[in-house]
């Protein structure tokens, strides 16, 4: 199997794009091409000082080429706009409709804040095939006490249950009947053996909280910003469904536990910060029997769920340090319980920013079409900048001067044309329907090299026309902009490959590569 899942993007290193290195090719060619002709290649000579105009503005436009993908995108405003750029958030991609029972369960317990969890099993027997029956758990109330099975509460949360599950059910699929599922109380006993300088109470808060999540096989829920940090990928965290509230993560769901065992128990605790060890636990269910094992069957219509001791109990957890038996507050224990329980509904309950887990890139504008001719950086002497020659040089001066400012222009042509093409990277990448163009150019005005209008043979408006007739030769924009669309779309694993003698209109008087731009569009705009 290959170790390498990507090509690498073959690149120029720094070196081989300086100014250095480019003079030094330069002088290679020459010395190639016409060595025998030209043999001074010290800094005096003119056609040396022309090729260093040259390796100077290769430079400027390789710094340009290499800015960062979001300078290219930025507008003139500052900003990217993302819709028109075909470039969707990953939470509007990655997640898919539900597939799998666990997906069902995500949705049920993200969507239904009454619900502490739910459990999603298919009918079976003679009947209709497709049919599905949901068991759903109540949260307890605030003071810790069980929600009156009042039928009105009970026929409230089925119906947000049915709604739920109607907004994303699969074809051929449907909803029995939802039902709640009473809880059943037990009690945590035990002695474990404490460290460090950790409060007792805040100790058994905790060993309280993480038992009761164990006993009643609540939700491992967590922030997107948690799970990314423990190295889940974007990809990952937006698999199946997309839940808005927190991430749940669906690998769990997939086995739903028969039973809790006290060594389930153990192992949950021991890792909590302050315990040394576990010396004794035990389970004590509803009719006061010691047990090591609590059995969890949402299809009985009950399942466990763990209480807090009381003065009158007398029930629960010793805490020991050296032997020593450590007196805790039942009210500390109590606040310290409620306020994980608080947190831990709290982050199932709020609608997670995922502009906070993955920012937008941002990127800074810059006119790269905007041309300065290298013709102003030649000196005085040569008379090709703005300043140009004295009104008294001969006439022969002049003309020399001329043919230097024409024979440059040549490859300035082709420098302003390639700015050019930079500055439209961001209509080219896009979802534009009136694009018409994949090549662009920009006419060379006095304002960007002095005295060019005298090169031309016409007006500039006529030399305008000329320039475009060459480029529009040149420009098999259909073949070109249909390779653009592809890419964009392989951005998100699609592919369009259609008949085109039975999808596509091919009388259309725009041509079938046009008509093939205009589908490609429309199925981009249908991914976001």
């Amino acid at each position: 199997m290959l170790d390498n899942l990507t090509i690498p993007r073959r690149s120029a290193t720094a070196a081989e794009s300086s100014y250095e290195a480019l003079r030094e090719e330069g002088i290679k060619l020459v010395q190639d091409l016409s060595g025998e002709l030209w043999t001074d290649y010290n800094l005096h000579d003119p056609g040396v000082t022309i090729l260093e105009q040259l390796c100077y503005a290769l430079t400027d436009l390789i710094h340009r080429t290499e800015r960062d993908m979001p300078d290219h995108l930025t507008s003139p405003n500052g900003l990217i706009d993302f819709e028109n750029q075909a470039l969707v958030r990953p939470e509007s991609v990655f997640p898919s409709c539900p597939l799998t029972v666990s997906d069902y369960r995500k949705l049920m317990i993200d969507g239904v804040p009454e619900l502490d969890n739910a459990w999603v099993f298919p009918v079976t027997g003679d009947g209709p095939k497709g049919l599905y029956r949901i068991y759903a758990q109540l949260a307890e109330s605030d003071d810790g006490k069980e929600v009156e099975p009042s039928n009105s509460r009970f026929a409230d949360v089925a119906e947000k249950i049915r709604d739920v599950y109607a907004a994303n059910r699969n074809l051929g699929e449907d909803l029995a009947d939802v039902r709640i599922v009473e809880s059943g109380d037990c009690w945590l006993q035990g002695v474990i053996e404490t460290e460090g300088n950790r409060e007792p109470s805040d100790v058994l808060a905790e060993i309280y909280f993480r038992a009761s999540q164990l006993i009643a096989s609540s939700i491992s829920s967590s922030t997107f910003e948690e799970a990314v940090d423990t190295g889940k990928s974007i990809d990952e965290i937006f698999t199946g469904p997309l839940t808005i509230h927190a991430y749940i993560d669906g690998e769990r769901l997939e086995t739903i536990r028969e039973s809790i065992t006290i060594a389930d128990m153990i192992e949950a605790v021991s890792g909590i910060d302050g315990v040394r060890y576990v010396e004794r636990l035990w389970f004590r269910d509803d009719q006061g029997n010691d047990t090591q094992t609590i059995r969890h069957d949402p299809l009985s219509g009950r399942v466990p769920r763990l209480r807090l001791p009381t003065n009158a109990s007398g029930e629960g957890i010793i805490l020991r340090s050296s032997g020593r038996e450590l007196a805790v507050s039942l009210r500390d224990i109590r606040w310290g319980f409620d306020r994980r329980k608080a947190e831990y509904r709290t982050r199932r309950q709020t609608v997670q920013d995922f502009e906070e887990l993955l920012p937008m890139p941002v990127g800074n504008y810059q006119d790269l079409g905007s041309y300065y001719s290298i013709q102003e950086q030649f000196p005085d002497t040569y008379g090709i900048n703005r300043y140009g020659l004295p009104v008294s040089a001969a006439p022969a001066r002049k003309a020399q001067a001329k043919n230097l400012k024409a024979y440059l222009w040549f490859f300035e042509q082709i420098m302003a044309n390639f700015q050019e093409n930079l500055a439209q990277y961001r209509r080219l990448f896009s979802l534009d329907h009136l694009l018409n163009q994949s090549y662009f150019h920009q006419m060379i005005k006095p304002e960007n090299m002095p005295d060019v209008d005298r090169l031309y043979q016409g007006d500039l408006e006529q030399t305008e026309s000329d320039l475009s007739a060459v480029v529009e030769r040149h420009d098999n924009f259909g073949y070109r902009r249909n390779r653009i669309l592809d890419f964009l779309l392989a951005i998100y694993g699609e592919r369009f490959s259609p008949d085109p003698f039975m999808l596509l209109d091919i009388y259309s008087d725009l041509g079938l590569d046009h008509e093939l731009i205009g589908v490609k569009i429309e199925l981009l705009k249908a991914i976001g």
